[in-house]
């Protein structure tokens, strides 16, 4: 395809389709999940290019200890992680007490380089992280409330299903100021949705300080003890 172009237009649509510097980094975890690569660029099995998200898309999540989530999670139920390249992700499955269809969830995804700099942009992680959660698919940032604990500030609104159920979403970034982030990166976004028979604020605890602010477990020797600093953090298996 790009062989068949003058070398200078070729060169330049290159650049134009791969972007970033980081895009390279994340082809190697695309050969993984059978995309190829031409002269930097990641191809999929019909030979057209693939944008970053469509290169995402095919690194698979794979299952990890619940004790080496990068937060404290005590509602834990699964812990899934893949590497990007240029950052990580780990999904946390909460346990889900109501009737409220779908998992409680936490996404975390990790940030290195220039993309780490700057504030959390709602837009661009939720098409990361994917379509928002139910019940808030119509939820835009202009409508999120604004508050602030130990660690900074976080965004969040909630949604009342029935009498006496409660559903929060919420999200955060916190950067290597507030806490050691995984892998070395530098910052982490942190996205919740949480249903509980409950008020909103018992919803709201797995985004809040106590939780973000360090891993369940540290992973030290298992005779050693399991509190750790709030600046502690894994590093990725």
């Amino acid at each position: 395809m790009l062989g068949q172009l003058d070398q200078p237009i070729a060169a330049d649509l290159k650049r134009r389709i791969c972007g970033r510097a980081a895009w390279a980094a994340r082809l190697l975890f695309a050969l993984a999940a059978g995309a190829t690569v031409l002269s930097g660029c990641a191809l999929g099995p019909n030979g057209n290019i693939l944008t970053e998200s469509q290169v995402e898309e095919r690194i698979p999540m794979q299952p990890v200890p619940i004790n080496h989530a990068w937060v404290s999670a005590p509602e834990a139920q699964m812990v899934l992680q893949r590497d990007l390249g240029f950052g990580s992700e780990q999904r946390i499955s909460l346990q889900n007490r109501t009737l409220v269809p779908e998992d409680n969830l936490i996404v975390l995804r990790t940030r290195s380089g220039m993309s780490a700099n700057g504030r959390l942009r709602f837009e661009e992680f939720m098409r990361r992280v994917g379509e928002i959660p139910f019940p808030f698919g119509d939820v835009s940032s202009g409508e999120l409330i604004s508050d602030n604990d130990e660690l900074g500030s976080y965004l969040w609104t909630e949604e009342q299903i029935g009498a006496g159920t409660v559903c929060v979403f919420g999200i955060r970034r916190l950067d290597s100021s507030m806490r050691q982030i995984p892998a070395g990166d530098g910052a982490m976004d942190v996205m919740l949705r949480n249903c509980v028979v409950g008020t909103a604020d018992e919803a709201l605890r797995p985004l809040l300080a106590a939780s973000v602010g360090s891993p369940s477990i540290a992973r030290a020797g298992t005779d050693q003890s399991r509190l750790i600093s709030p600046l502690a953090g894994p590093t990725l298996p």
